[in-house]
């Protein structure tokens, strides 16, 4: 690596805690300047099924809900998973829509 690029991520990059949801978010505050006014935030990962990227979606997509105010996701896959995920997703929304009584 030049000495170029290892000046520029020194200065360009934050270090991360860990990859757990849940976990104090002080290394991501940052993020709150970075992403002031932003509507829409894509994540993306270099290889698909990385158990890492996943951990750090999951701890970024909850940061970005908790602490942001985000409020719509809108996830990448097959046509063969879509369904599934998509039936799971309705499952939950009835399940905690049911411990509630219907009111106008």
């Amino acid at each position: 690596m030049s000495d170029e690029v290892t000046r520029w991520l020194t200065r360009a990059t934050l270090p991360l805690t860990g990859l757990a949801a849940g976990a104090p978010t002080t290394d991501l505050q940052p993020l709150k300047d970075v992403l002031d006014g932003v509507r829409v935030v894509g994540l993306g990962e270099a290889t698909h099924g990385t158990r890492e990227f996943f951990r750090l979606k999951h701890r970024l997509l909850e940061f970005l809900v908790t602490e942001l105010g985000f409020s719509v996701l809108a996830m990448e896959a097959s046509a063969s998973a879509g369904p599934a995920v998509d039936f799971d997703g309705l499952v939950h929304i009835a399940e905690s829509s049911a411990s509630r009584p219907f009111s106008l």
